[in-house]
């Protein structure tokens, strides 16, 4: 893991993360994906490869939004592909009870949840849009004000 990081929430979920792979027999090595990209998954070659500029937080959603494409079988990235692969990543790492813990002690906004839960606005944002098309919205108890 990239030096530098203390975090133990996130260490811990790293952790997990890592083991989980494991036991799917998904390889998870460090690369140089450059400026923009935070990781990719080998289908072929049944390997993970994260980006090792990332921090913390970051690695912990890509190595989940990863590991869901691999969960998926996806062998190529569509919109659709991305879409599932954060919320699956999303529900990995974020409980109803987690979720509505931290918008009742910050409000409703993405980031704020997002450093509460010390993760990225981007998987608070694919929570958000997988609770609410499972049909689990409800306003008066998980997200009170969705802008």
């Amino acid at each position: 893991m990239p030096g530098g990081h203390d975090d133990p929430v996130n260490e811990q979920r790293f952790a997990e993360l890592i083991d989980l792979c494991a036991e799917h027999h998904i390889a998870v090595e460090w690369a140089d994906l450059g400026p923009i990209r935070h990781g990719q998954y080998l289908r072929r070659r049944r390997l993970i490869e994260l980006n090792r500029n990332l921090t913390l937080r970051q690695l912990v959603a890509g190595l989940a939004h990863e590991f869901a494409h691999y969960a998926h079988d996806d062998g190529c990235s569509t919109a659709r592909a991305e879409r599932r692969a954060w919320e699956y990543a999303a529900r990995l790492l974020i409980t109803p009870d987690e979720y509505a813990a931290a918008e009742a002690a910050v409000g409703p906004s993405v980031n704020a949840i997002a450093v509460e839960l010390d993760l990225t606005g981007v998987l608070v944002e694919a929570w958000r849009r997988w609770w609410r098309n499972t049909g689990r919205w409800d306003s008066a108890t998980v997200c009170r004000d969705v802008g």
